[in-house]
């Protein structure tokens, strides 16, 4: 009984250990650098390797403008070969600039197109080929200037469509998508201020997108019908940096996470699933800043970068350092840790981050533009590889999928998922080190073999869904 008391206290001091070991951050060797002004930054796989490329606005030798887009293919390791894609504007000098970038499939062939919102009037699609290259692009006017992008499928026919600001005629414009590349029509919704922030969900649980936008200190619902229609409603007064929506507790209900400029912090509210939030949670931040005229300043980016099952939350700060802050099932937040980027050259603040898995392990990297000032073309793309391990620190862990018995165990451990898909295991020590693999044809192991000690199973499917548990062997 002393030596099973004894191993359930290692057991709790390392379930405890898990949740607050942190993640694990360390910059790769620099990407070749491209020439930048717009912190335009999006993600895809573009090559079809299994591993997330970057694509980002740059300009071509002329330097009247930002005009070319450049795909970075990742390599796995931190590294990328980049590749560039003119956008044709027809000498229009004060057009030239691609303020924002978004990625998905836009003509139904399950590769990652991109879309570019141009400084004036100019929406720009490049189909991608699924090999690492971008077709010609085909341009669309705008009767306005575009201030804000957003991609969704807003009437439920499995076509992306765009939402689209104006800044000269305050509006909101939803294009929508035919499923080649193109626009079947256009609904168009006038607004008291310009529109700064665009973010989509479903607020209300009801099965169809929302639109949640800000627009210089106000804030409105756009509630969707499912079919593309829109009823706009005033809700409470927010003047942020960046925001984003996301489940971050796990109840089905949308949360909102932004950076709060005047008071430099990370800022959460949770959802009702009702269009209404609750009171904010503050985290303190050290100087939010970053950013530039485009993009908001204190970028946010959520993704769960220790592979724990709960959001995690990165936000620039201090111009060239990057907190993280790790989530917890309930959506409460520890203390952040920080991560500083080393330039190599006159860059004194980070525009734009995203996470994106360019090692193509599952787990997610962060991957920041850098630029100097936001006053020259000159800039940098840099890489965080997330370098965790398999282990305490588990690649998956979700909660409930696995029962093993008895717990503790002495010869035999018996297995009972709600799955019927696994079809392998692997047995891992507290120091991450794998013991056993081998296929799972029955619900009970012999582990008479082991010895007394913490252990983590860990059980794959044959589509790599990954689950564990810990277990201990007393005797």
């Amino acid at each position: 009984m002393k030596t099973q008391i004894t191993f359930l206290l290692v057991f709790f001091f390392l379930q405890s250990f898990k949740s607050q070991n942190g993640i694990c951050l360390t910059q790769a060797q620099n990407p070749n650098a491209s020439l930048v002004s717009t912190p335009a930054l999006d993600k895809g796989d573009f090559n079809n390797d299994g591993k997330e490329d970057i694509c980002v606005s740059g300009s071509d030798t002329s330097l009247y403008g930002i005009s070319v887009i450049k795909l970075y293919s990742s390599s796995g390791s931190g590294s990328f070969t980049a590749s560039t894609h003119t956008l044709n504007f027809a000498n229009k000098l004060n057009a030239r600039r691609i303020d924002f970038l978004k990625t998905g499939d836009f003509n139904s062939d399950g590769k990652p197109d991109v879309f570019a919102l141009c400084h004036s009037d100019s929406i720009f699609y490049l189909n991608g080929t699924g090999n690492g290259s971008l077709n010609a692009a085909v341009s669309f006017s705008l009767p306005y200037e575009p201030t804000a992008l957003l991609i969704n499928d807003f009437n439920s026919d499995g076509k992306n469509d765009l939402v689209v600001t104006s800044n000269v005629t305050p509006s909101v414009s939803i294009l929508f998508g035919n499923g080649t590349g193109g626009f079947s029509s256009i609904n168009h919704y006038s607004l008291a201020l310009p529109a700064t922030q665009l973010v989509s969900g479903d607020f209300n649980n009801n099965g169809t997108l929302d639109i949640y936008l800000i627009t210089g200190g106000n804030s409105y619902f756009m509630k969707g019908s499912g079919t593309g229609g829109f009823t706009i409603t005033p809700t409470f007064s927010l003047d942020c940096g960046s925001l984003k929506v996301e489940d971050i507790n796990s109840d089905n209900k949308l949360d909102l996470v932004y950076s709060d400029l005047t008071s430099s912090k990370l800022c959460v509210r949770m959802g009702n699933g009702n269009f209404t939030f609750s009171s904010v949670t503050t985290y303190s931040v050290n100087k939010i800043k970053g950013g530039s005229s485009i993009t908001a300043v204190g970028p946010v980016e959520i993704a769960d970068f220790n592979k724990d099952g709960n959001k995690d939350i990165a936000v620039l700060s201090d111009d060239m350092n990057i907190s993280v802050f790790l989530g917890a099932a309930n959506g409460v937040f520890s203390n952040s840790a920080t991560y500083t980027l080393n330039s190599t050259g006159f860059y004194l603040i980070v525009f734009n981050l995203i996470a994106a898995d360019i090692s193509g392990d599952g787990k997610q990297d962060i991957v920041v533009l850098a630029g100097d000032m936001g006053q020259t073309y000159l800039g940098e793309l840099k890489v965080f590889l997330n370098c965790n391990t398999v282990g305490i620190n588990k690649e998956y862990y979700i909660a409930g999928k696995i029962k093993l018995f008895p717990n503790p165990a002495k010869d035999y451990l018996q297995i009972e998922t709600s799955e019927n898909t696994f079809n392998r295991i692997f047995i891992y020590n507290e120091l991450g080190q794998l013991l056993r693999e081998e296929e799972l044809e029955n619900n009970t192991l012999n582990i008479s073999e082991l010895s007394n000690g913490v252990y983590s199973l860990v059980l794959k499917d044959k589509n790599s869904l990954t689950v564990s548990k810990c277990f201990i062997i007393a005797r």
